[in-house]
């Protein structure tokens, strides 16, 4: 289980790398690219509850061995008091096929997930609690999203259709991973030390990202990432190559939601030592 919730979370702490690297550029037709950043933020202001549904394709490669997944993940969040149920499904291909879990998160009770290998549920210390708030409102809050858009305007480029506009960012090398950087300042206390030292040990090949922003409601409702790159580990290299697809909807649109009392109450708590076992 250890092993499966390892991936997991890599994937999803790439995916919001690549979505915390953004930058200053003009803009297409009546507004400009500031303006387009300040209505969409102030609209994300007015967000209650929100729909994301994620498609993760991956592949990692050490010496001449490599390894593949793809990850969907169907999620439903409440923002205040924060609240998500969250559906996933992961294809291992040959190194141990597809399974699928489900988790909860509240403000309330706490972070359970689901061991897709028994169906039984786990529940994170309430000790890590405030990291794991941290984390999760920075990947799935779409204001904390733009921050990284408005504090570095510089390569980000701008089209638009009649719906929609369509934000760009493409770079490789230390400019990016400068940006990347920036993670270690949203992802909680105790967090940013992890970062720093992954960021040091990493090096961005490219790193493409573009989000739809409604032109209607300003919400942001597609995002593409592509990111290829070399982690240094334990004096090894390895690649890491993904393609994420993301998909918001049903804005304000989302009935109130708890965490079945069921798994509260028969949920088996994870030591400290096991939950961060997971990062290393």
């Amino acid at each position: 289980m250890k092993k499966s919730l390892s991936l997991i979370l890599a994937g999803g702490l790439l995916t919001l790398m690549a979505a915390c690297g953004e930058s200053e550029a003009t803009g297409e037709g009546d507004l400009s690219l500031e303006e387009i950043l300040s209505n969409s933020a102030s609209a994300a202001e007015d967000i209650e509850s929100y729909s994301f549904v994620t498609e993760v394709q991956q592949t990692m490669g050490m010496d001449e061995e490599s390894m593949s997944f793809d990850m969907s993940t169907e999620a439903d969040v409440l923002v205040e008091p924060s609240i998500f149920h969250q559906k996933t499904t992961m294809d291992m291909g040959e190194l141990g096929g597809e399974m699928s879990y489900e988790s909860y998160f509240s403000e309330e009770h706490g972070l359970f997930m689901e061991d897709p290998l028994t169906g039984e549920w786990m529940k994170y210390p309430e000790n890590l609690m405030e990291d794991i708030l941290s984390m999760s409102e920075a990947q799935m809050s779409p204001s904390e999203q733009l921050v990284a858009f408005q504090d570095n305007i510089n390569d980000l480029s701008l089209e638009e259709d009649e719906n929609y506009y369509k934000l760009n960012l493409a770079g490789d090398g230390e400019e990016m991973k400068e940006i990347v950087e920036q993670i270690g300042n949203i992802a909680g206390d105790g967090m940013d030390e992890m970062f720093t030292q992954m960021m040091s040990e990493l090096e961005i090949h490219d790193l493409v990202y573009e989000i739809f922003i409604d032109k209607e409601t300003f919400h942001p409702a597609e995002a593409t990432v592509f990111i290829n790159m070399t982690i240094e580990m334990l004096g090894q290299s390895m690649t890491l190559e993904q393609n994420a697809d993301i998909y918001f909807s049903s804005f304000n649109g989302l009935e109130e939601f708890e965490v079945p009392q069921e798994i509260i109450d028969n949920a088996e708590e994870l030591s400290e030592e096991d939950a961060m076992g997971i990062f290393n």
